[in-house]
């Protein structure tokens, strides 16, 4: 059981809140070196080969049953916690912007069962928020210490067990599906959410459409990587009136091309692809700046 013990904890640790990073970052340096970083010749989308065929071995752990590594239990546990995080944070953050009524989450039965629980000393904190601090701790601390039981069972009993070994026990699992199924109606679905992945969805395309229509407004280094994939002559070289050939024969229609502009823009940070709609976009917005 000892050599489990890693997976569960990691599991545990990696749903608390990670402090984020203040110091400075230039965003423009940033973004180019995490392109420069990528094998030209490959797509970016690699998985180690380790991780591909389930023979994960820590250092001093003894290897994982074979018959376990259907469903590798790093990534089991990473995929649970993924769900745990997403449902937990997510309704937090829909309370704290008002989207969420923080009665309705304690008639849940997740959180009926913390109010119980934490009994009077919950009816007694002072203020809304002092008790959806304490409802959302005890859902986390319900959802991993439940996850640890289950799990540890499973491994007791059965080390080799394949399929999935890092679960939920029913009950619990019962309580996430309905955690799930309330985020999803109050939060995802709610209108605040719907206009702002409809505004996202509008941003990312006005990205992708100018890059698409005009390969110039490209960083040369995203030309360059482009021609060394696919041959041709870098754009920047050809005379003005013979770009537009050349992007039509070589970069309209060509899936290459597509996903070229699809991981040039997935490699941006937030605050660099605003800058760069907005100096796609809005006029003098470089001088502006200055």
């Amino acid at each position: 059981m000892k050599r489990f013990a890693p997976l569960l904890f990691v599991l545990a640790l990696s749903i608390m809140p990670v402090a984020a990073d203040d110091l400075p970052v230039d965003e423009d340096v940033l973004h180019r070196e995490r392109h420069l970083a990528f094998d030209l010749e490959g797509d970016g989308m690699g998985e180690l080969p380790s991780v591909a065929e389930g023979e994960i071995q820590p250092p001093g752990r003894e290897p994982v049953p074979r018959q376990c590594t259907d469903h590798v239990l790093e990534g089991q546990v990473v995929q649970l916690a993924d769900r745990l995080a997403r449902l937990t944070h997510d309704l937090e953050d829909g309370i704290r912007a008002g989207q969420v009524s923080l009665r309705a989450t304690e008639r849940l039965e997740i959180g009926a069962t913390v109010v119980n629980k934490l009994g009077d000393s919950y009816q007694t904190r002072q203020g809304r928020f002092g008790r959806q601090n304490a409802l959302i701790r005890g859902m986390i601390h319900l959802l991993v210490s439940d996850t640890v039981v289950e799990s540890a069972g499973v491994l007791a009993s059965d080390p080799g067990a394949p399929g999935e070994v890092i679960k939920l026990s029913p009950q619990v699992n019962d309580m996430a599906d309905e955690l799930e199924s309330f985020v999803e109606a109050q939060v995802y679905r709610s209108f605040t959410v719907s206009r702002l992945d409809a505004r996202a969805r509008n941003f990312l395309r006005g990205l992708f459409a100018a890059y698409y229509r005009d390969p110039l407004q490209l960083d040369n280094y995203v030309l360059l990587r482009y021609r060394t994939m696919f041959g041709g002559t870098y754009l920047r070289d050809l005379p003005a009136d013979r770009v537009s050939a050349e992007v039509g024969a070589r970069y309209h229609g060509k899936p290459g091309f597509v996903r070229l502009i699809a991981d040039h823009i997935a490699g941006m940070s937030d605050s660099f692809a605003l800058k760069e709609y907005q100096r796609l976009y809005v006029p003098f917005a470089d001088a502006e700046r200055h």
